[in-house]
């Protein structure tokens, strides 16, 4: 994304200064992303020690195949962005899901491509089926060549026939769990942190994920 988007220029038309300033959204989201992301690494425990010296213990916020972190970053994300420490708690989850489980979308996201928003709905839909590390790449390399080409919609769809295909023993488990149709959060090791500490929230109630529909099974044909 071009340097030029960090102006706007007043004289443009209405429509030209719209583009831009969604243009500039998504430089914005994608900058704090990355800051994130840094601010993980540099929480990131490299030991198997329980405990740190001031009593802190390694989580991991993300899916498969993400770096343990110290369990008061969401405390540091949270003050430093103004949102609340659930809210801090699932930024750096989805954060890290990009970064580390969908390598293409990730880059989608940092060059504006793919705005914030959607990469957050694919990589929570992985991270529901509790898709490995190496299945999550999968679908990613599958899905690269339609970011910014082809609707999100779109995306999504092909996504969810491609995850029937890799993980369809999880999707039917799921599936048999869930009322058909419904659609249920994977609160998974983040939860609701609220009061509570990262690692208390890890051994809260998992909670049911997304059924497929039956639609979802034109997607897997679809997608082979």
């Amino acid at each position: 994304m071009s340097t030029q988007l960090l102006r706007i220029d007043r004289a443009a038309s209405a429509v030209d200064r719209l583009r831009s300033a969604g243009q500039l959204r998504r430089l914005a989201e994608a900058e704090e992303l990355r800051a994130i992301v840094d601010l993980a690494h540099e929480h990131e425990w490299t030991t198997t020690d329980e405990l740190d010296v001031v009593g802190e213990r390694a989580v991991r916020v993300g899916g498969d195949g993400t770096p343990l972190v110290g369990e008061f970053l969401p405390l540091e994300v949270a003050a430093a962005t103004g949102v609340s420490i659930d809210a801090a708690a699932w930024l750096i989850r989805d954060a890290l899901n990009l970064q580390f489980r969908s390598p293409a979308l990730w880059a989608s996201v940092l060059s504006g491509v793919v705005s914030r928003r959607h990469a957050f709905q694919l990589a929570q839909l992985t991270t529901r089926y509790d898709l490995s590390l190496d299945r999550a790449r999968a679908v990613d390399d599958r899905l690269a060549g339609r970011y910014g080409r082809v609707g999100w919609a779109r995306v999504m769809r092909h996504a969810r026939g491609l995850i029937a295909q890799v993980a369809g023993e999880q999707v039917e488990a799921l599936a048999r769990r869930a009322p058909r149709g419904t659609v249920r959060e994977d609160l998974g090791s983040m939860g609701a942190v609220g009061d509570r500490t990262l690692g208390q929230a890890r051994h809260r109630r998992r909670a049911p994920a997304r059924s497929f529909h039956p639609s979802d099974r034109q997607e897997v044909e679809g997608a082979r």
